[in-house]
């Protein structure tokens, strides 16, 4: 996951008919089924462990990892795009899609925000 972006912990993971789930922010926690966490969204800044304790109906339990790298968010150049008007109208048409991958540096994942200023 990239920086500065929040998960939902639960839709990570498959739960076995008549189980429940509960999640933790260490395994101490998680083997003493104490201090649940009271949400299952994060926004980790830096690498994180959680702990996912799964109890059947007869009480039994594992303890999973969850593990979320965060990575940085890429670094962008301003891009300069320069288009003539060949018959003097004051118009032309330019297709932005063909200049897609040099604005977003290569990180098609990212979509592209575009703020176009009249010069």
């Amino acid at each position: 996951m990239c920086f500065d972006a929040t998960i939902e912990l639960s839709s990570l993971v498959t739960l076995e008919p008549n189980t429940t789930a509960l999640y933790f922010n260490s395994h101490a926690d998680a083997e003493a089924n104490d201090n649940a966490m009271s949400s299952t969204l994060v926004n980790p800044i830096i690498d994180t462990s959680y702990f996912v304790r799964t109890t059947s109906n007869a009480g039994c339990f594992t303890i999973d990892e969850i593990f979320v790298t965060v990575l940085p968010l890429p670094q962008l150049e301003p891009v300069t795009i320069v288009q003539c008007d060949d018959d003097g109208d004051g118009f032309t048409a330019f297709n932005l899609r063909v200049k897609e991958n040099e604005i977003n540096a290569g990180h098609a994942d990212l979509g592209v925000h575009l703020i176009i200023y009249q010069s």
